[in-house]
């Protein structure tokens, strides 16, 4: 228990009328207010201020004392902050992940946040809320860095977490055959209609996009593409992501327009584009279907 004294000394005690003589406490009385507890010590009478719980603070207006008792509960800076990636720290080039930034304490619970995002396109939240996530989506990713994110509440200091990463050049796994020139398009679903480049990566000369085709069923399709501000595209259609001499039924040419028909086991097939040539725009994106 937290104690504040109020001590009335001998010179007090006359002034106020009571006698210093051991039979003072027959001839006068003295209260010491509530919430304050007399103590006698020798020839001093002592107010003692005392708390059930928490830590008494004293206000003095005027001749008059008071105290409240602070239980606690105040404000507090952010504190068991974490940051991580849901797709881990070794991306693919031209890859994706989502960045999930919390605080576990904090008050007020408010928080603003400031993202580091060094490469790649983010979409991320400005604010937050104590002991909830806040997601940041990073996508077309082409070079590694550091991640990191700053939690503010106003109060004490901020806190940053950072995450290191690195980009793989020529993939790995699946796109062996694909060097740091490819991006992979992180994010497509097959079948899709209107399928636009610059959503996955930058068709500008030397680069291409890989799109991975899960195909489930019998699939028979495909469709047109069309170069949007011209240059000369090498295309093909493949068993193997990146790796032109795997292509399938003769889906393999050059031009800033073509179609691709093909007619698909159930199975894994990539659909490869590169600018070879450059165009008029830095991105020589095209738009198309695959279905």
């Amino acid at each position: 228990m937290r104690t504040l004294f109020s001590t009335f000394t001998r010179a007090t005690l006359v002034a106020i009328g009571l006698s210093t003589a051991p039979f003072a406490f027959a001839q006068g009385t003295y209260d010491c207010g509530t919430g304050f507890t007399p103590v006698l010590n020798g020839n001093a009478v002592t107010c003692q201020m005392s708390c059930t719980t928490g830590t008494p603070t004293p206000t003095i207006t005027g001749s008059s004392l008071s105290f409240t008792c602070n239980t606690g509960g105040g404000d507090v800076a952010p504190n068991n902050c974490t940051l991580t990636s849901s797709a881990g720290t070794t991306i693919t080039t031209g890859g994706s992940t989502t960045l999930t930034a919390k605080c576990a304490v904090g008050s007020p619970t408010d928080l603003v946040l400031t993202w580091t995002t060094p490469s790649g396109t983010a979409s991320c939240p400005t604010t937050g809320t104590v002991n909830q996530n806040a997601t940041c989506v990073v996508s077309g990713i082409q070079a590694g860095g550091t991640w990191s994110v700053k939690f503010s509440n106003g109060i004490g200091s901020d806190v940053t977490k950072t995450l290191n990463y690195t980009v793989q050049s020529g993939g790995g796994g699946e796109y062996a055959a694909c060097d740091s020139s490819w991006q992979v398009a992180s994010g497509f679903k097959y079948p899709a209609r209107n399928v636009y480049t610059y959503q996955y990566g930058t068709l500008e000369q030397g680069r291409g996009i890989v799109f991975k085709m899960v195909v489930t069923t019998q699939s028979t399709g495909g469709g047109g593409w069309i170069s949007n501000y011209g240059g000369n595209k090498e295309w093909a259609l493949t068993t193997r992501a990146c790796d032109y001499s795997t292509a399938i039924q003769n889906q393999k040419g050059t031009g800033a327009f073509f179609n691709v028909s093909y007619n698909l086991a159930p199975g894994t097939y990539y659909f490869n584009v590169r600018e070879i040539q450059g165009c008029s725009a830095g991105d020589c994106n095209m738009n198309g279907k695959l279905n």
